[in-house]
């Protein structure tokens, strides 16, 4: 949450795309941040149709921002910021 207060203290209207499949930090950042965090609505499982059309939309969402900031375990953000060129910041555990 520190880099979320981070772009917050730089621009308090800055608003944040949250791609995860983690529920629990979805509910946490929807919660802490209502006015700041927008995601996707769907499934948050991988192993439907809907979870993988899902997936897609996450990826083309991340790949399309200005910044993106990853967990050190998530192939999926560097993997989105490489496709759209974008800069990267890696969180640290």
């Amino acid at each position: 949450m520190e880099a979320i207060e981070k772009q917050l203290a730089l621009d308090p209207n800055v608003k944040f795309f949250l791609a995860t499949d983690d529920k629990d930090i979805k509910k946490e950042l929807l919660e802490k941040y209502p006015k700041h965090i927008f995601t996707n609505e769907t499934p948050l499982s991988r192993n439907s149709a809907e979870g993988i059309k899902g997936a897609l939309v996450d990826f083309l969402c991340l790949s399309n921002a200005k910044l993106i900031i990853g967990s050190s375990s998530s192939s999926f953000s560097s993997e989105a910021a490489n496709y759209g060129n974008i800069d990267l910041t890696i969180l640290k555990k």
